[in-house]
């Protein structure tokens, strides 16, 4: 009896999540529009770079201040939207972003249910949902939402015993790939110094201290990595520190 429930309910879950990821998929099949969203300049800047190995420097589409200095952390989003682009077309790109969005999207509803409870992830779901569905347009954000599930879902894992220790020597690599796909990178470094000053007040006022002081030495190490990483960009250790200037307009990107 007990196991038929724990069936009924396994079931529920996969069926309401598979609903609420074809219901945001649905709602992300938008006609690419380029006068409304900024593909346009991210396929040219990937293209300079494919053919020239260029990465601007400058602003290269202001009529006004063309020359115009920047710091592009954005650049290998357009490398990635322009070579989906030429090997499949304005459609390969709709569908390449609909698939990226809804495993994100897939993410975050999987960490709430592990970490609390598919009666908190379902409804709180449904309440983003018609949120989420608003930025329909390919733009490199795409990856901040994806690196910040994926860091989130090691992060977690470690805490809870979930995945060992050296799962987290992903979260640099990542962080190398986010610090050239889109300016939020700054957010990883952000959720791993969060995990280290959680688990940092645990050892100072918690029990178990051993144990602790082996998570605050790994995510201290973690983190030094993960700043590291932050800095191998174009414009390194400027480009790492770039989002927190007070001339950064992080909005537009």
């Amino acid at each position: 009896m007990q196991q038929t429930l724990e069936r009924q309910q396994l079931l529920f879950r996969i069926l309401v999540t598979a609903l609420l990821l074809l219901v945001y998929g649905f709602y992300l099949a938008h006609q690419v529009n380029l006068t409304v969203g900024d593909l346009g300049r991210h396929l040219k800047n990937g293209q300079l770079f494919i053919e020239n190995g260029l990465i601007s420097k400058v602003n290269l589409y202001s009529y006004a201040y063309p020359d115009y200095p920047f710091i592009n952390h954005h650049w290998g989003s357009g490398v990635v939207f322009y070579v989906i682009e030429r090997l499949g077309g304005f459609a390969g790109l709709s569908v390449a972003f609909i698939i990226i969005s809804v495993v994100t999207f897939w993410i975050f509803i999987n960490l709430a249910t592990k970490y609390s409870s598919f009666a908190i992830a379902a409804p709180m779901a449904v309440i983003v949902l018609p949120i989420l569905i608003t930025r329909h347009e390919m733009r490199p954000e795409l990856f901040s939402y994806l690196f910040g599930g994926l860091f989130l879902e090691v992060l977690w894992g470690y805490k809870y015993g979930r995945l060992g220790f050296r799962w987290l020597f992903i979260l640099p690599i990542l962080e190398i790939f986010w610090v050239n796909l889109h300016i939020y990178f700054f957010i990883g470094i952000f959720l791993v110094g969060a995990y280290l000053f959680e688990s940092l007040v645990v050892f100072l006022f918690g029990k178990n201290q051993q144990n602790v002081r082996d998570q605050v030495k790994g995510l201290a190490v973690i983190l030094l990595l993960t700043i590291g990483a932050a800095c191998l960009n174009p414009a390194g250790i400027s480009g790492a520190i770039y989002p927190f200037s007070s001339s950064t307009n992080m909005a537009c990107r």
